[in-house]
């Protein structure tokens, strides 16, 4: 008896624009069964060993769609996100091989296919309105995350942050939306300025680095500039700019909610950027804010029961240090006793180191 042809997904094929629309429904339609899934597998690993060989020859809407898939499966990693630091980063025309096994796998376990292939290929090739097409990313707490978007800027999010941006580019302007913080390294392109729009501070740029501060609870948001040039600006309820400052470089701006100013001064940059490398800087800083710091690093809960303690200022700087080693330091520096129950941290008086502490401070000052 002769087999009968087995129509499955030709990933080589998709990759070269082969499918018509009707043929990718009707091959996306039998992705949910194992034997499918594992029939993609094989043919993918195949896919990649063949890929290997002509690296350097993706064109470049392949790269794109390389991109996408990877954006994708940054997105539907979220739903399934640990505290691990796990990065997913695209690189002009290499994939590397972990990365692509990682993407198979999310693929074939959630189903995503009909998502990753369909939706890039048709998002691409079939634009079925003007409408932009959006990818949400969300970073917990104690997480961090390195992505490029579809016109290769690269955007380094912090934990406890939220990402929003299309899945490709269109219109006059690279729009993005962000709550939290985020370090962006802006691909440069004179005719389509990049914007970070947050809730209440927009920044727009035409390829710089630079870092952007926008946590919902904060009572200031703020943009520090590495390289480049950028404009910093209040957009008001009716969509009129009622403020706006441009940065040099070395330049951080201020914004304040209640006073609806800006203010702008010169900064070591690195106190403001350092967590993208895997290193907290705190230059002068009070423990009220290295507290929220060690929070979002840590995915803990660390608090203080005394204001005074809350205003101890910290220079120093950590490395890729672990929590019990990062609160040791500060509990040397100044008199404060550190306990650790769980994810809980409690940060109080020392009474034996405390009086001294205080005169010579008192002193000094």
């Amino acid at each position: 008896m002769m087999k009968k042809e087995r129509k499955s997904i030709n990933l080589k094929k998709l990759f070269n624009y082969g499918y018509s629309e009707e043929e990718l429904k009707q091959l996306l339609s039998k992705l949910g069964s194992r034997e499918e899934q594992a029939f993609l597998f094989a043919e993918a690993e195949h896919l990649w060993k063949e890929s290997e060989k002509h690296k350097n020859q993706f064109t470049a809407d392949q790269e794109k769609i390389f991109a996408q898939i990877l954006a994708k499966i940054q997105q539907a990693e979220n739903t399934k996100a640990t505290t691990s630091k796990r990065k997913i980063s695209f690189r002009k025309n290499y994939l590397n091989r972990t990365v692509f096994r990682r993407l198979l796998k999310i693929a074939a376990v959630f189903l995503v296919p009909v998502l990753l292939f369909a939706g890039g290929y048709f998002l691409m090739h079939h634009p079925r309105s003007n409408a932009e097409a959006y990818i949400r990313i969300e970073v917990p707490r104690g997480a961090k995350r390195l992505l490029v978007l579809p016109d290769s800027t690269k955007v380094w999010i912090n934990s406890e942050c939220t990402l929003k941006y299309p899945v490709h580019f269109i219109g006059k302007t690279r729009t993005v939306y962000l709550v939290g913080e985020a370090y962006f390294e802006v691909t440069k392109d004179a005719a389509h300025p990049f914007i970070v729009s947050t809730p209440e501070m927009n920044v727009r740029v035409l390829g710089t680095g630079f870092n952007v501060s926008a946590y919902p609870a904060a009572k200031q948001v703020s943009a520090t500039l590495v390289h480049g040039s950028i404009l910093a600006y209040h957009v008001n309820a009716n969509g009129r700019i009622e403020s706006k400052v441009i940065l040099s470089p070395g330049e951080r701006s201020v914004f304040k909610m209640k006073k609806n100013v800006f203010t702008v001064k010169k900064v070591d940059t690195r106190v403001y950027t350092s967590w993208k490398d895997g290193r907290l800087v705190f230059k002068d800083t009070p423990l009220s804010e290295i507290m929220k710091r060690i929070n979002r690093w840590y995915n803990v809960d660390m608090t203080a029961n005394d204001k005074t303690i809350e205003q101890f200022n910290y220079t120093v700087n950590f490395e890729n240090d672990s929590l019990p080693a990062v609160l040791k330091v500060l509990e040397e520096m100044t008199p404060i006793r550190i306990t650790l129950s769980g994810s809980r941290i409690f940060v109080t008086r020392d009474e034996k180191r405390w009086s001294d502490f205080m005169k010579r401070r008192k002193y000094h000052n």
